[in-house]
């Protein structure tokens, strides 16, 4: 394939530069609302790095700020804890931790979250990249692709999640794009050395960031075994297996940092809770699973909505009759639906309990949406007006849904930063449902402890770990109304 012209480079570079002009007044807010507890959750532990050094944390997600002792012992979403009482975040492998981090000392970049921002508009691009290069082949046409590319980049989760909050979620989105193109290289019998080794070293990142990994090896095998009845040829197993090769790879390099935490038995067992955890079979179980149905759907429609309406004419036309004859699905569409669609319907029916709660999930479904769409635009031959209506009214959603913001959880964070005294435990007193949120330990610099607002726990507490000194901060809502010191 032959890489794009200069003047199509550029001009894909100033599409992607008006979509940051567009976030320019959402960058470097305080950390808010919106989901920013996962930017919070990677500065964490950044800073922790940073102060300890990334070798003293065992190359692995600490959560644990080194301070002084009272921060030890203190589970908030780690699951495994060394002896020294520090916890770590095994939820997910640790790429796309490094690759930010790696990001901000490259360019000598303090750990902060405009930093993080950066990168992340980086990466989008990349993602969107990528995601051209893979559709003018599918399409065999630059004028598709590059409606794709700009789909990409103007879809309202995509310019929020890449842009002001950054996780595991948004940065497997281009790892995902890049080894699709090497796996379509490779199907399309360019069997070169440098492909080859992209669709290993893909597959290895991509199992080294995300669990969605093992669904896109599913995906993949299934594809493979098609492909070899199809054309009666072993040798197309051959992607399968260096891309089965990279992922195991990755799997066992995460294991065996995990397992050396604490002990293999322990991350087994943590692993299997957060899975039972995420998989929501106790909510399927025991509730009326319409809401986080009603949940997940809300997602897609705050995310995709114009897609969703023009996905749904399109539909309507196929079904009248002199349109049914494009209901045919050839047999490279039906490649590209499993390898696009399947790992998305494992992932919402493996893991139901994360995706409905996390608006985030769905992210990884607008490659196949995105496709979908332009199938339906060109069949029904729709002029530019319907597509730069399509973007504006995008763009229209993102501002709605995301210019709203809070400094209170930055207000609250100072606060506790400011008045806790040396080695105070930090407690936080709750009135009601309320959780220690990323963003505000992120401004206090230290771990907490809390439970609701009697403290009948506490006393056990601090007798275990021999804690003389704590500071109770009273909590209701995004306001501190008191703040206690205590010495035993």
């Amino acid at each position: 394939m032959n890489t794009p012209s200069i003047p199509k480079i550029w001009l894909l570079v100033a599409v992607w530069v008006v979509s940051v002009g567009l976030r320019i007044p959402f960058l470097n807010r305080p950390l808010s609302i919106h989901h920013e507890w996962m930017l919070a959750h990677l500065l964490i532990t950044l800073e922790i790095w940073e102060s300890k050094s990334i070798s003293a944390s065992k190359y692995a997600l600490i959560y644990t700020y080194p301070y002084d002792k009272t921060n030890a012992h203190l589970d908030f979403i780690g699951g495994i804890k060394d002896k020294e009482g520090n916890y770590y975040y095994v939820s997910y492998p640790p790429f796309a931790f490094y690759a930010a981090y790696i990001f901000c000392k490259v360019f000598f970049l303090p750990i902060a979250p405009l930093s993080i921002q950066l990168f992340n508009l980086i990466w989008h691009f990349v993602c969107a990249f990528f995601w051209y290069k893979i559709l003018r082949i599918v399409f065999n046409s630059e004028k598709w692709a590059f409606w794709g590319y700009v789909l990409y980049l103007f879809l309202p989760f995509n310019l929020w999640y890449h842009g002001n909050t950054y996780f595991v979620d948004i940065f497997v989105q281009g790892l995902w794009a890049g080894y699709l193109y090497f796996w379509l290289m490779l199907y399309l019998e360019k069997r070169t050395i440098r492909n080859y080794l992209g669709l290993f070293i893909f597959s290895l990142l991509l199992m080294y960031t995300e669990w969605i990994a093992v669904f896109i090896g599913i995906a993949t095998l299934i594809v493979g075994i098609l492909i070899v009845v199809k054309k009666r040829s072993f040798l197309h197993l051959l992607p399968v297996c260096v891309a089965g090769t990279g992922m195991l790879i990755g799997l066992a390099l995460t294991l065996y940092q995990y397992a050396h935490i604490q002990d293999w038995q322990t991350l087994k067992q943590t692993l299997f809770n957060k899975y039972e955890f995420r998989s929501g079979k106790k909510e399927l179980q025991e509730q009326n699973t319409s809401l986080y149905w009603f949940m997940l759907i809300y997602h897609y429609i705050k995310g995709y909505a114009p897609l969703l309406v023009l996905m749904a004419i399109g539909i309507f036309y196929l079904l009248r009759k002199h349109y049914r004859k494009n209901l045919w699905i050839s047999f490279n569409k039906l490649i590209w639906l499993i390898l696009l669609g399947l790992p998305v319907v494992l992932h919402h029916s493996v893991l139901f309990g994360f995706t409905y709660f996390h608006e985030f999930s769905v992210l990884k479904t607008s490659f196949i949406l995105i496709a979908l769409s332009l199938w339906f635009m060109r069949m029904l031959n729709f002029n530019k007006t319907i597509y730069i209506l399509l973007i504006l009214i995008q763009v229209g959603m993102y501002y709605a849904a995301f210019y709203r913001y809070t400094d209170a959880y930055q207000k609250i964070g100072q606060t506790i930063k400011k008045e806790r005294q040396a080695n105070e435990l930090v407690v936080l007193a709750v009135t009601e449902d309320f959780w220690a949120v990323p963003q505000i330990m992120y401004y206090a610099k230290c771990n907490f402890y809390y439970e609701e607002e009697q403290l009948r726990n506490l006393p056990a507490f601090l007798n275990r770990y021999n804690l003389k000194k704590y500071v109770v901060f009273y909590v209701e809502k995004d306001h501190i109304l008191s703040i206690k010191h205590f010495e035993r």
